[in-house]
């Protein structure tokens, strides 16, 4: 799901017309704003969900969009009822493959403040271990003292930064790392370990595709695990030493791939992702305050509970 800012109408008239094309889009409104012209008993709540499409049963004959919005008649109950959508009214067009465009600027408080009670707001420590890194930095002083524990749906949650000599390096772990043994991880990554313990683990890292990691994947130095999504494949590199059947059948879950995209997108060039206790590091020339903005490091781990959930 991609988000933009407020939307203008053209750009959400442009969006909604590349969705029909490709099948019916479920329109995300505030029917309180003015011009919705839908049934009376929705027009005081803050959020409708309607669906439209060009090929839909019952028929839209109607269906228009245009500059000003989206009109047509729909069916409510079996009663037809002519509805006018205006863009402003609009903050979200989804498609059936649950994919589309979000316009935070546009959702209204109310439906922001459930999204933000269900996403969970970062915890305080996070805040200020993020002012802090991001002062380290302002001063370029050193960073190697910036680690945090949380907690992340009660499981544990580690943020360690530290300067290396071409950048930094940011660890998250999720779990209890020094109980699992995670720290005696040599170097080579989470799918190469000597500790019995942890190769039992279903440990997954995740990797930029590149010609020497196919390479290495061809010789049989990394086990990579192709995954049958065409914009993933092309991606990320999926290495793990979880049965392979486990791997895939996780990340074919959409919700549980883009969540690993979501990691993986942080604008970090390279992330592992390991389980139960282990660590993602990601490596970075220049860090930025964007890379440390605690709503997104909440966000991330959040993703990585939800990969850990459907791994165990």
């Amino acid at each position: 799901m991609n988000a933009a800012g407020r939307g203008s109408p053209s750009d959400k008239r442009d969006v909604a017309l590349a969705m029909l094309d490709r099948g019916p889009v479920f329109i995300h409104l505030d029917p309180r704003r003015a011009g919705v012209v839908v049934p009376a008993r929705f027009r005081s709540q803050p959020q409708l969900v309607l669906q439209v499409g060009r090929g839909m049963a019952p028929p839209i004959p109607d269906l228009e969009v245009d500059a000003e919005g989206i009109r047509g008649t729909l069916s409510f109950d079996r009663v037809g009822c002519h509805c006018t959508i205006p863009w402003p009214s609009v903050h979200a067009l989804v498609g059936d493959d649950k994919k589309g465009m979000v316009w935070p600027d546009d959702v209204p408080d109310e439906v922001q403040g459930q999204m933000d009670a269900a996403r969970g707001k970062p915890p305080m420590e996070l805040e200020r271990w993020c002012n802090a890194v991001v002062a380290g930095m302002s001063l370029n002083a050193s960073l190697s003292s910036q680690r945090i524990v949380t907690e992340i749906e009660g499981q544990r949650l580690v943020l360690d930064l530290r300067r290396r000599a071409f950048g930094a390096d940011l660890s998250i772990a999720l779990g209890s790392d020094e109980e699992n043994g995670a720290e005696r991880l040599p170097a080579g990554g989470p799918y190469r370990t000597d500790v019995p313990a942890l190769r039992t683990l279903p440990r997954v890292l995740l990797r930029q595709k590149s010609a020497p990691g196919r390479v290495l994947a061809m010789l049989g130095i990394v086990r990579d695990i192709d995954i049958p999504n065409f914009d993933f494949r092309q991606r990320v590199s999926v290495r793990s030493d979880a049965p392979a059947d486990r791997v895939r059948a996780s990340l074919a879950n959409e919700a549980i791939r883009d969540a690993a995209l979501e990691v993986f997108d942080l604008g970090f060039d390279t992330i592992g992702l390991r389980h139960c206790g282990a660590i993602v590091r990601a490596s970075t020339r220049a860090p930025s305050y964007p890379h440390f903005e605690a709503d997104r490091l909440w966000r991330a781990s959040q993703s990585l509970h939800r990969m850990y959930g459907a791994l165990v």
